[in-house]
């Protein structure tokens, strides 16, 4: 390819990098500092970019993109944390910012104009994202102790907030369609668990739980314009559901 760009810093012991780049214009900055750390970043595609700070002692970062100006920046810090992104398409945007230690992140964008944003913090989370399709968004907010986050969005527009905070929090979001849009807040040390459905389009649920103790909420609405509220306080469940129609634009 013509006009590739690869600027790596490197401080530490026993640290490997590889990147390989193939096309034009696409562009890996990696820094990183430490020991027994490993980044793998592959580029394909036209005016890709890949930016990466990695701290810390034995975490692996797994970069791999092909199209047009996709970009990736993962700033990492701490130990045994694991990260992979893939990205296929056109102008799909992936952010992660991640400390502690066991913590992993797999994120996985098809299509064209997708963002993941992950900002996770403590020990043994994880967070999995899967979109495919336009202009999808996903945001991911987890902070304590064996938090756990699954997304999967399929389609065009469709947004999911997922905000985890405490221990033992567990969230599940599906979304197929077209502007489907879902907010989950969970807060607490009990070990909440949400999950969401939505099929069809311009669906919405707002998910809220907060306190010690249990909450279980479990939402899934199909077919167009549903919109479901939940709001728990300590030990709780709920279940919902909801079926539409509606005028598509």
């Amino acid at each position: 390819g013509e006009d590739n760009e690869s600027d790596i810093e490197q401080d530490g012991d026993d640290n490997e990098i590889d990147v390989e780049q193939d096309g034009d214009d696409n562009e890996s900055d990696i820094e990183q500092d430490g020991e027994d750390n490993e980044i793998d970043v592959e580029q394909d595609g036209e005016e890709n970019e890949s930016d990466i700070n990695q701290d810390g002692e034995d975490n692996e970062i797994d970069v791999e993109q092909d199209g047009e100006e996709n970009e990736s920046e993962i700033y990492q810090r701490g130990e045994d944390n694991e990260i992979d992104v893939e990205q296929d398409g056109e102008e799909n945007e992936s952010y992660i910012n991640q400390r502690g230690e066991d913590n992993e992140i797999d994120i996985k964008q098809i299509g064209e104009e997708n963002e993941s944003d992950v900002y996770q913090d403590g020990e043994e989370n994880e967070v999995v994202v899967y979109q495919n399709g336009e202009e999808n968004y996903s945001y991911v907010d987890q902070d304590g102790e064996n938090q756990y986050s699954d997304v999967y969005q399929e389609g065009d527009k469709n947004e999911s907030k997922v905000y985890q905070e405490g221990e033992g929090m567990v969230s599940y979001v599906t979304q197929d369609g077209y502007r489907n849009e879902s907010e989950v807040r969970q807060s607490g040390s009990g070990g909440h668990l949400s999950q969401v459905i939505q099929l069809g389009s311009r669906n919405m649920s707002n998910v809220e739980q907060y306190g010690k103790g249990f909450a279980n909420s479990y939402v899934k609405q199909n077919g167009s314009g549903n919109s479901s509220m939940v709001e728990q306080n300590a030990t709780g469940f709920s279940n919902q559901g909801g079926h539409g129609h509606g005028h598509d634009d």
